[in-house]
């Protein structure tokens, strides 16, 4: 069974055959590919205006689909850096986890919602751990 409904697909560069397959099922399925670094280890940077800015533009779009009723699925080539870091700075802007929660609630979701990959940390990164704590409620 699929998702059902429409969904919005957050897909950063990846091979096709690294993506699993989802069976989104619905009328529509959109995937919107955005530019961040290929590297797990290298993105995001330390936060900078370029960085913050790509991670709005991110969040906007997801709350959008949100708002109209799709699902949303982000991915990244592994799963847990790139996108672990776009998904605790969406639970930072909604409030969902305090700062000092935050960390340790995202990787209880991760480990919840992977029965094969649930054991790898996330995000990746100091860095990308550091973004997301730096990550505003409502921001």
């Amino acid at each position: 069974p699929g998702l059902g409904g429409s969904a919005e697909i957050v897909r950063f560069p990846i091979p096709d055959e690294h993506l699993p397959a989802c069976p989104l099922g619905g009328d529509e399925a959109r995937e919107t590919a955005y530019r961040m670094s290929r590297d797990d280890e290298s993105s995001p940077h330390c936060p900078n205006e370029q960085s913050i800015s790509e991670m709005k533009k991110i969040l906007d779009r997801i709350d959008t689909a949100l708002d109209v009723g799709q699902n949303v699925y982000v991915h990244c080539w592994g799963g847990s850096g790139r996108t672990g870091t776009v998904v605790g700075c969406w639970l930072r802007r909604h409030g969902l986890f305090a700062v000092d929660e935050v960390l340790e609630g995202l990787q209880e979701l991760r480990q919840a919602g992977d029965r094969e990959g649930g054991w790898k940390r996330t995000p990746n990164t100091f860095a990308q751990a550091e973004f997301i704590v730096s990550w505003g409620e409502g921001e």
